[in-house]
């Protein structure tokens, strides 16, 4: 982390096509309250902490997280890193 994935970047979760949260209920990540639904995630490291974001488009593949899949963006939680 911090070189081949850039700190401060957008960066996919899994290998190839986005990663999905099914949650049948509703749900608090960190702070976001996540309703019950489908939703991609993607996340933003850094050196002390992470951002995990929550997308609501879950048909797309798992990059490039260009400008307009950042628009789909139902919030984020941020974590230490440990």
């Amino acid at each position: 982390m911090g070189r081949l994935v850039p700190f401060g970047m957008p960066w996919r979760l899994g290998a190839n096509e986005a990663t999905i949260l099914h949650t049948p209920v509703s749900i608090m990540l960190g702070d976001l309250h996540v309703s019950a639904g489908s939703y991609s995630l993607h996340a933003m490291p850094d050196s002390t902490e992470w951002g995990l974001t929550v997308n609501e488009n879950v048909q797309r593949w798992g990059v490039p997280i260009s400008p307009e899949v950042l628009e789909a963006d139902l919030g984020f939680a941020v974590a230490p890193v440990e």
